[in-house]
Formats: structure tokens, sequence, C-alpha cells
């Protein structure tokens, strides 16, 4: 991973496997840049321009002559609020990627990097970066007085030209051509329709995110709205235009209605149909944002027809305008119909294209009639959107499992040199246990087996005393975690005082194992790379138990909006927990990591954090490491499912 020293990325940076051409422009939430895609050289081939990476002695070259778009968020021009929506943007690039139409700008590639950046105690900077190491950068220092900023990057296909539709209609405004304009409007409906069949609401239609090169379409910026399903439309106000939103949304007291998510995109495209067809907007083309606004949420706006159009493509029009939403058509395809412009044969010529683990691409061919084409490629969508969901109960100790999808995350940081390096790593497809295993659990296993623990043939285990420190307590056991006769272990909470070996213990007799480091933190992160479980937002007491050294576990299913991606609770906070690993530092396997096969430490890695902690202690990638007989009463675990 390339260290980039500047905020804005120069000609010759590397970011992942592209190189920077130029800089293109910049956009309300990002930096956008021209680039090439690096790779092996290919001897044969003569058109291929060598590039020396300048710190690394291994060759790569420039593939070939096409230009790419790769956009970086630009993070201080966001309040946090709208860095916490964006960033879930690339986690729906995972579902973007696999779209393929000749109407849809092309995703080829989204991932996490990091860069260092900004002398925090520089004279002409300090005052622009008054650095909170909690602040929405999550920035880390790196020792040299830089700060270590975690961006996420994303490379899309290219469009020649730079033409929007914006500026098309500006240019032939007085030049009014009716099949030209019903050509656009049915490769606009197309995308669209497309998109919608697949579970895809754009929610930002508007001219400037359609492009136009040699009369084809290409509808950019896809699902930057769709982020905002579950939150309400006062948290994503900033995210939407003024020019194009449809009534609803200007609410700022109403939940975002999925249900009428494609009515909402059907009034936006009205809008920009309108301007395309008559060559100006239906309001003031000077009024301002309040101004439009107020426009829009008059329920009894006067809309003039369009001039010297056919009546149909005016009342199509009009329909897709009504204030009520439930007036307006029920999908795309019904708005294609009423402008003439629909056509079965152009709406059948849909591929899909997935990116498989490994970065090559599966075509789909469309061979069947268009009614199973859609419902095959809705599956194909809901499949993938609730592997996550998809939990089963263990017939050994009846816990609640959930399977991870094969893939890619990004594991380890530059936080701590125990943690370090942070890289991408592929797992294969496992399920872990949605919650820790309790006290009532424990207890059945040991019912069963007459099992002794490793505390208990010890005399006892670690506690903390009033002062912060860790010491060992006679008779401190799983059945009495403190040592204290009055103590009373709660049936839900989860089990503590035991070692790496009793944990392993109680996984092999239910056909289970401890989680791998790596499988452990997938489940934490999920595939975008989070800082926390729950995503990037700073800890709150609502989202896991920590911050009380006097406190004590709390139930496992007690904190559901602190889950990570995948629905696995406490995975920060409450307890640590054992993993299988060997301890180690420094670079990991790519391919499904297991630690080193053996240690002279005698010393097993420890995931998450404990009650008794701070909130610096809930970052994923933190790792610990204690012997195999080693038991405390902060320290607990998980299982995942051998088959």
């Amino acid at each position: 991973m390339n260290v980039i020293n500047e905020k804005r990325l120069e000609e010759g940076d590397i970011v992942e496997n592209f190189i920077i051409d130029s800089f293109h422009k910049s956009s309300g939430i990002a930096q956008i840049y021209l680039v090439k895609r690096l790779g092996t050289p290919d001897m044969n081939d003569d058109k291929t321009r060598r590039y020396h990476q300048s710190r690394q002695e291994q060759e790569k070259v420039i593939l070939g002559n096409q230009t790419f778009i790769l956009k970086t968020l630009k993070y201080d021009s966001l309040t946090d609020t709208e860095i916490n929506i964006v960033k879930k943007f690339f986690d729906e690039a995972v579902i973007l990627s696999t779209l393929n139409h000749p109407n849809i700008v092309k995703l080829y590639s989204f991932f996490p990097y990091e860069y260092e950046q900004i002398d925090i105690f520089h004279e002409n900077t300090k005052k622009n970066h008054e650095i909170d190491l909690n602040s929405k950068l999550t920035p880390f220092t790196n020792g040299n007085n830089k700060i270590i900023v975690h961006n996420y990057a994303i490379v899309m296909e290219f469009i020649p030209g730079n033409t929007t539709l914006s500026t098309y209609i500006s240019k032939n405004r007085h030049k009014k051509n009716i099949e030209e304009a019903k050509n656009i409007s049915q490769q606009i409906l197309s995308a669209l329709h497309y998109a919608h069949i697949n579970g895809i609401i754009h929610r930002d239609i508007k001219t400037s995110n359609i492009m136009i090169h040699e009369k084809k379409v290409k509808i950019i910026d896809f699902g930057i709205a769709k982020i905002t399903r579950d939150l309400t439309r006062k948290m994503g106000q900033n995210l939407f235009s003024s020019r194009t939103a449809p009534p609803e949304r200007l609410d700022i007291n109403r939940e975002v209605d999925p249900q009428t998510a494609v009515q909402s995109d059907i009034y936006s495209l009205g809008i920009v149909l309108y301007e395309l067809f008559s060559g100006h907007l239906p309001y003031s083309e000077s009024s301002d944002d309040k101004q439009r606004e107020q426009w829009h949420k008059n329920k009894s706006k006067n809309i003039p027809e369009i001039s010297d159009v056919p009546d149909h493509i005016n009342q199509a029009i009009l329909k897709s305008l009504n204030y009520d939403i439930h007036k307006r058509f029920i999908d795309f395809k019904a708005f294609a119909e009423a402008l003439g412009v629909w056509d079965e044969k152009h709406f059948q010529s849909i591929v899909i294209e997935r990116e498989e683990s490994k970065g090559k691409r599966r075509a789909f061919a469309a061979l069947f009639s268009f009614f199973i084409c859609t419902v095959f490629l809705v599956v194909i969508f809901f499949s993938y959107n609730h592997w996550k969901y998809s939990e089963y109960t263990h017939n050994g100790d009846q816990s609640h499992m959930t399977p991870i999808k094969p893939g890619y995350f990004i594991m380890g940081s530059n936080r701590y040199s125990r943690e370090s390096p942070m890289q991408k790593i592929y797992l294969d497809s496992y399920a872990i246990d949605k919650y820790l295993v309790t006290n009532k659990q424990f207890y059945e296993f040991v019912r069963k087996t007459d099992y002794i623990t490793d505390a208990e043939k010890n005399g006892g285990g670690k506690i903390q005393d009033k002062t912060g420190k860790f010491i060992n307590k006679q008779g401190a056991t799983w059945r009495k975690p403190y040592g204290q006769e009055s103590d009373k272990i709660e049936r839900n909470h989860p089990v503590t005082q035991v070692s790496y070996n009793d944990a392993l213990k109680y996984c092999e007799y239910y056909q289970k194992d401890l989680p791998t480091e790596a499988q452990w933190e997938k489940a934490a992160r999920g595939p975008q790379a989070s800082i926390y479980p729950w995503g990037f937002e700073r800890p709150d007491k609502t989202l896991a138990n920590y911050g009380n050294p006097q406190g004590s576990t709390t139930p496992v299913n007690k904190y559901p909006n602190g889950a990570s991606y995948y629905q696995i609770y406490d995975m920060a906070g409450n307890v640590h927990q054992w993993c299988k690993d060997w301890y180690y530092t420094g670079k990991r396997k790519e391919n499904n990591p297991t630690g080193p096969e053996f240690s002279d430490s005698n010393q097993r890695v420890v995931k998450g954090s404990s009650y008794n902690e701070s909130a610096a202690s809930l970052y994923s990638s933190g790792r610990f490491n204690f012997d195999m007989d080693y038991s405390s009463v902060v320290i607990g675990f998980r299982c995942v499912d051998r088959n």
C-alpha cells in the first residue's frame, strides 16, 4: 500500500493498482482524478509503457491506453453526519459493481486506502487541523508528527468529452429535436428500469448526473441517496438537489419510505425530461434553493404544458410530476410506455456481470425471456443482500450462527506496530457465533462433560482491583468470576474466567472451533473496513458496554445498535475474546491467514475489548496476547462452525 504525502494526489502517485495521470476536477464530496491501470508487464505488447515504482524494485507497467476515473472522498468539506452517510456508498459499490448496462457508468473497483497527511504541529496548517484523535478523520499518529488518514476510493468508467445533459440542453435550447429527445429519454429510462428491477434506486437524478457522448447516455453517481434508505430525510438532506427533489423528500420530519422510492425517482426524472423537451425548467431559472423547494412543495402548482410536443409526452411528464406520490407511474416501464419509447427488444438487452472475489468477472448472458431474466436478477440481488441475515441454529450448543460471505476485507491498522500492517485479506466463507458463549451454554457443557477449567485447577483467575490493576484472586472461576461467595452468574451474560484451553475444549466438544484472528476481525469490520463494528461513528453508551472499571458484563444481546455489518454482537466492549492464532506481529498471508504453525511464546491472540476499558479500546483492529492457561474476568469467547 502506497503512502501519499499530500492531501491532493499528484501525477505518478499510486493508489492500489492505479497510477494518477492528472487531477480532473473537484466535486462536492470528492476529488476526481484521471488514472491508468497498473499490472504485470506484457513483454509482447509494444504499446505498454513501463513504470518503475520509486520505492519498490518490482517493475510494473501501465496496461493499455484506457483512462479511468478515480474518486476519493473529500473529508474537509463534509460534516460528521455526511461522512458517515457517504462512507456507506462504498459498501453500496459492492452491489453497483454487479451492474452492467450500456447506459450506466461502469464501476470497476472500490477499496479503502490510507495516506500520511499534515504535520499537525506545522504553523501554517495547524489552524485548519486542530486534530481531535476521535474526530471525523479518524486519524492515527505515526510517530513522525504526521497523521494516517483512512480514505476510500472508487474507480469508474471515464466518459470522454465531459458533456452533461445540462450542457447538452443549454447548447440545443433553441433547436428542438423531438426524436433526439425521445432517444435520450429511452436510454435514461432503460437504465433506470434495469437498475430498479435489480433493487437499485438512484435518488439523485438530475441533468448533471447524466452524461452524453456521441448521442449515447451514461448515468453516473448511482446509489448516492439509496444509502439513506434507513435514515430520515433530515439526516440526508444535504445530499439532495433542490433542483429535482420530490416534495416528499423536502419534509424534514418524514421518514424515507423504501416502498415509494421509485416514485420519488420518477418525479426527479420528470423534472429532467421537462427540461429536455422544453429547453427550460418548469419553474424560474433564477430561483434559489428555498424558492425551488417551495415550488416542489406546492400541492396545486401550475405546470405549463410544453409547446410543440405531442400531447402524450406532455401528459406523461405532468403525471410524473404529480404532488401525490401514489398518482405517479408505478415504475419506469409505465413511464416509458406513456412517453411512447418502450421497446421490448431494447429493454431485453440486459447483461449482468459479477466481479468474482479474485478480481475476475463472470458474465451472464440474457438467455431467457424478459420475465425470467427479471426474476433471476432480483433473486441474485436479494440473495446477495440477505446472505448476512441467513442465520441458523447450531445443532450442538444451540447457538445462533451467522454465515460470512467469501471475499476480501481490510485487516490491521497503523495505529500501533502490533496491529500493523494494514492489509487486504481474502477469506473463504465461514459461520461465526452471533453472540458470545454464555454462562448457560458453558454450564451445559460442564454438566455433560465434568470439565474442570484452568482457573479451577490453578485455584483462581485474574480480577481487577480498585486501583485498576489485575491481580490473582483465589476462588475466581467461571462459577464465581470475582471470587466472592456472593457472586451470582447471569445465564445470558458471557462466560468469563475461561482460558484459551477451556474455550477450545468447549468448541471441540460441539464440533466447532475458535475463530482465527482474521475471521474474527472480518466479522467485526465487515467489507467496508469499518473502524468500529457499527461503522465509523464515535462510540457512545448505546453501542457497547465499556468505560466502567468497576462495572460488570451485560447480556450478550443487549446492544443491537452496536452490532457489526454482519449483525454480530459484542465485537467491541463487554469482554475480550480468544482467537485460534498464536500471537505474532508482521505481515500476514493474503489468503486465509491462520498465524504461525507454532510459537515459543505459548501465547494466543485475544481480540475485542471489555466493559472496564475506555472508548479508545473499541477499535476492531486492536489485539492482545495471553498465555494459553490465562483466565480473567474480562475474557470470554465465541466459536466458528467447523462445517
